[in-house]
């Protein structure tokens, strides 16, 4: 039998995304076809470097089925957990938070209808990442092996089922958070850190048992790498099912495939129903205590972390000073905003803490000095994402209480200047950190490991700067979803040029560091002027990027009326 309410709402939502796609062409043309061209260069150097693995991997053929098998099941499983926070984030704000899921309260709806509704749509949002992902590595292992037609529908049968067992967990979590969580802040902040201070633990005690090991052959290393990841190859994760099932169409194998398939399928439909009911039995009740606990959100008492933050900006004048305060608690209290950085900063931080058990930090020079570049370059990137999403937009979110900051005694570029420092302060302290961190563990020279923290200084200058200027000089105090803000024609020219600034400032001081420490090619006494040089250059370019936009931002913010 059909659910007419659930089949209407998303009927509602296919015709509305019909009608964005229809208006696409007709605003913001550059920023279709710079999206569209740089989706493809993502997606086609994603491939090349999977088809570069695979076929590396294809020269030892002994070891490529138990390699692919490992990568696969590591693949899925790391997947499994950033879908599922993914949809925890991206839910939690659309279940109780957005003014849809208000406005379909007092509708003719059930409970559940409109959290598998809301849950769905969450869903497509999350999984995008998933399939960019994914179709590269598929694809180049396809090419570089000789699989069957029916290999890559039955690959896209699985991600479809896949999708759906984050999906519930992501559910089935928000709604436990909703339901007990709000009014037990400290507990969770204690369970978390908690949590933190664990892994913290068994990772140091790894480190210092894998810092006494001695291999006696590169058969041993791979073993004991393998032996340290064997934990996604348990059958009951859903990254063995996926895994397994892959493999075995791309060998042949329609019946061990269809039987994972199947698996998956039928867990990813049990952890949603699972979901569905407990919305019908819980959602309400969780909506209801979101609501109060919102309304006697009490912020008399100021955090340990706020007082801290006030007394290290004492050098800053005392309107300049709150008006940074006002920006950090608006920050933390938006949990869609905390737990995007968190999540994202987090892999990074997982990332490079792991450099040493990948034996990066035994490479030679040359892989070293490349490593440490591309992990620059990575955090850049990251840097860059952050202040086009966060950053950009924050002048516009003001929106309607704009009215509010025109009428106090602040001037204008007090207003311009707090969001720089703001930005300008939470840019140093996580790149900064990811940098030291990745060049000690891959045992970087203090030399070079100067260079980089330079570098990663004028870089968070530049970009903060280019993000507040651009915002400002492109204002949208209309809108309140800042999605669409940053799809505007100022978000795209924020998002060109604070790449074209990455590349000029990576480029400028990765030239001569990367010729003496990878080639030897020119000696020490010539490396100083070189360097001496490109910081110069690059400190030129970082304060160009930073006057010039901020010049223009306080301009049009000087001309905008409230």
């Amino acid at each position: 039998m059909t659910n007419a309410p659930l089949s209407l709402l998303f009927r509602i939502r296919r015709r509305a995304v019909a009608n964005t796609l229809l208006g696409v062409g007709e605003h913001s043309k550059l920023k279709l076809v710079f999206v569209s061209s740089f989706a493809l260069c993502v997606l086609a150097g994603l491939f090349l470097m999977f088809f570069e693995m695979f076929r590396f991997m294809a020269r030892f053929p002994e070891v490529q089925a138990i390699l692919t098998s490992y990568l696969f099941a590591l693949f899925f499983l790391s997947l499994t957990v950033m879908l599922t926070f993914s949809t925890c984030i991206i839910a939690f704000t659309s279940l109780f938070h957005s003014r849809e899921a208000i406005f379909l309260q007092p509708r003719p709806f059930r409970m559940e209808d409109i959290f598998l509704y809301k849950l769905t749509e969450s869903m497509t949002f999350s999984s995008w990442a998933f399939l960019l992902l994914g179709v590269p590595l598929i694809t180049a292992y396809g090419v570089t092996n000789d699989v069957p037609w029916y290999f890559y529908p039955m690959t896209l049968l699985f991600f479809a089922a896949f999708i759906g067992i984050p999906a519930g967990l992501g559910g089935l979590i928000t709604l436990l958070i909703a339901t007990y969580f709000p009014r037990r802040r400290k507990q969770v902040v204690a369970l978390v850190l908690l949590g933190m201070a664990v892994v913290a633990g068994l990772w140091a005690c790894g480190q210092i048992q894998e810092s006494k090991r001695h291999y006696s052959s590169i058969e041993s290393w791979v073993s004991s790498i393998l032996g340290r990841i064997s934990f996604c190859q348990n059958p009951l994760l859903p990254s063995h099912w996926m895994s397994e099932g892959i493999l075995a169409s791309a060998r042949g194998y329609v019946g061990k495939s269809a039987f994972f398939l199947m698996v998956t399928l039928s867990n990813a439909l049990f952890f949603l129903l699972l979901a569905y009911v407990a919305a019908a039995l819980r959602y309400r009740d969780g909506w209801s205590i979101c609501q109060a606990a919102a309304e006697k959100k009490n912020y008399k008492k100021e955090w340990l972390l706020y007082r801290a933050l006030r007394r290290l900006l004492f050098f800053q004048p005392p309107q300049l000073r709150l008006l940074i305060m006002k920006d950090v608690k608006t920050f933390f209290r938006d949990p869609g905003q905390w737990s995007q950085v968190l999540l994202f900063v987090g892999l990074l931080f997982l990332y490079v803490l792991n450099l040493r058990n990948l034996g990066y930090h035994l490479a030679g020079d040359l892989w070293k000095s490349i490593i440490s570049f591309l992990n620059l370059s990575a955090t850049a990137l990251v840097l860059s994402t952050f202040t086009g999403r966060f950053v950009f937009p924050m002048l516009s979110l003001e929106g309607k209480t704009f009215w509010v900051l025109g009428l106090m005694p602040v001037s204008r570029r007090a207003i311009l200047m707090g969001k720089f420092f703001f930005a300008l302060g939470g840019a140093l302290l996580v790149s900064e950190t990811l940098i030291i961190l990745s060049d000690w563990m891959l045992e970087i020279g203090p030399t070079i490991l100067t260079l980089h923290i330079i570098t990663i200084a004028i870089l968070c200058v530049g970009l903060s700067a280019i993000a507040v200027g651009l915002g400002a000089t492109f204002p949208n105090l209309r809108e309140e979803n800042p999605s669409k803000i940053i799809a505007g024609f100022g978000g795209t020219l924020n998002l060109l040029i604070s790449l074209a600034f990455i590349a000029a400032i990576i480029a400028l001081m990765a030239a001569p560091s990367h010729l003496y420490v990878a080639h030897k090619l020119i000696p020490i006494e010539t490396l100083r002027p070189w360097v001496a040089r490109a910081i110069a250059i690059a400190s030129v370019i970082a304060l160009l990027a930073c006057v010039i936009p901020l010049a223009v931002g306080l301009r049009s913010l000087a001309k905008l009326e409230f």
